[in-house]
């Protein structure tokens, strides 16, 4: 359901006020669901909204122990060695594919990069704090 409240309006309007005037512009404030529907197809607004999305989202609260492997200092050193070994891996293989040598092999740069890739992600937890959006309920 949408609501137009007058105090948003009227904050909105003060607030539009201070914009650039090209952004102003291409700012919009979406009264009901058909005007949405002139920007977001109707099957990707939310039910409650008059949409057609059935999906109802739920985020947990946070736990004691959603960032406990930040204080894993030393999960997080074996973290990092592997991802400087996979760093070295590709830009190992990344010079051979620039070099021009015929030893070249496109398969190996392709692991390499999957290994980097996945690397990265092993570390991320030691390094950056979880957030609402990541605690999503079943």
């Amino acid at each position: 359901m949408f609501v137009n409240s007058w105090l948003f309006t009227g904050i909105w309007k003060l607030v539009r006020s201070w914009l650039d005037p090209i952004v102003a512009k291409r700012s919009f404030i979406a009264k009901d669901v058909e005007q949405l529907s002139a920007f977001v197809d109707p099957s990707q607004i939310m039910s409650d909204m008059g949409g057609a999305l059935k999906e109802q989202y739920s985020f947990g609260l946070p736990t004691g122990d959603d960032n406990a492997l930040m204080l894993d200092v030393e999960g997080r050193r074996k973290a990092e060695d592997a991802l400087k070994e996979a760093v070295a891996a590709f830009d190992k293989e990344t010079g051979v594919w620039i070099s021009g040598s015929g030893s070249y092999d496109a398969q190996s740069r392709i692991e390499a990069a999957a290994r980097f890739s996945d690397a990265a992600l092993g570390l991320d937890p030691y390094i950056r704090a979880r957030f609402t959006t990541e605690r999503r309920s079943k």
